[in-house]
């Protein structure tokens, strides 16, 4: 769990929290030379704070391989079934 703060744009200071990878490391620095990194955060909302990681593309990546799969045999299975259905109408 990482423990960050920023300032919202109202001027007021957030300290959230986001889990991240063990091996996180700050992307950049802020203007008094400490690590820094981005927040994305909604205005005004409390709680609606991340820290942008590349760690989870990867899980998007296995669901969008996984979802063409499963189209790719959705669509064969039904090829096959209309062909049988074609077949079958030509036997009666």
């Amino acid at each position: 769990m990482l423990t960050y703060s920023f300032t919202d744009t109202d001027g007021t200071l957030r300290t959230e929290d986001d889990s991240v990878s063990m091996d996180f490391e700050a992307t950049g620095q802020d203007d008094k030379g400490r690590a820094a990194t981005l927040v994305q955060y909604i205005p005004g909302s409390p709680g609606s704070s991340r820290i942008p990681a590349s760690g989870r593309w990867i899980l998007i990546a296995i669901f969008v391989v996984m979802l063409g799969a499963l189209g790719f045999v959705s669509v064969r299975f039904w090829i096959d079934f209309q062909e049988h259905q074609r077949r079958m109408a030509r036997s009666r």
